[in-house]
């Protein structure tokens, strides 16, 4: 028979559910860390990479050599996976500042952008755990 959360009529009752419910919960975050640590990394290379681009078109220099500029800082660095995700991500970037009034983009869209390129590299992951991922990088870029 199928479990029913908070419903008698799996033959369970409330404070077991809840019991199993915290052990799943539990169970669960003990994991983020672990699988953060691994993301960690290829974070903090998106996000001096989308840092760095942005930077740069705010002082007036031209997209594509910065671009070229920052693959090739990473070139050999990093997994050809990485890689080729930063390039085709900071190109997206390029695009929608573009489209934008103003050639600067607010955090928040740079940070849309490097989690959506994480979530290209590990496949295996939330966009909660990208998303993560690169606020913890973007919190240890400014300290």
């Amino acid at each position: 028979m199928k479990r029913r959360l908070f419903s008698d009529k799996d033959g369970t009752t409330f404070k077991e559910d809840v019991a199993d419910i915290s052990e799943e919960v539990k169970a669960f975050f003990q994991t983020i860390p672990v699988r953060l640590k691994k993301l960690l990394p290829v974070a903090e290379r998106f996000v001096l990479a989308f840092q760095t681009l942005d930077d740069a078109l705010a002082d007036g220099q031209p997209a594509d050599m910065v671009i070229d500029k920052i693959l090739s800082s990473i070139k050999g660095d990093v997994d050809e996976r990485v890689y080729e995700a930063i390039k085709e991500w900071l190109h997206k970037f390029v695009e929608f500042a573009e489209d934008a009034t103003t050639f600067t983009v607010d955090g928040a869209s740079k940070m849309q952008f490097a989690s959506a390129g994480m979530e290209q590299v590990f496949t295996d992951i939330t966009k909660l755990e990208a998303d993560t991922a690169i606020q913890l990088a973007c919190y240890a870029h400014k300290s």
